[in-house]
């Protein structure tokens, strides 16, 4: 048990500096600020040449 504490925690102190891809936790944070805004943006814009799509129809017709 205590071996595996202790190695738990050597992971955590690699993670704490950089993990499996050379990273930080802040260009993690930044990663996933980025993804979740992309995703964000992407699905507005979807939204938003649906509702043109429609409006474009109405003139349309």
């Amino acid at each position: 048990m205590q071996i595996q504490q202790d190695f738990c925690r050597k992971l955590c102190d690699q993670n704490l500096l950089v993990d499996k891809y050379g990273m930080s936790p802040l260009s993690h944070i930044l990663m996933n600020l980025i993804l979740k805004f992309v995703l964000f943006f992407l699905v507005h814009l979807l939204y938003l040449v649906a509702i043109y799509q429609k409006l474009f129809r109405i003139l349309l017709l």
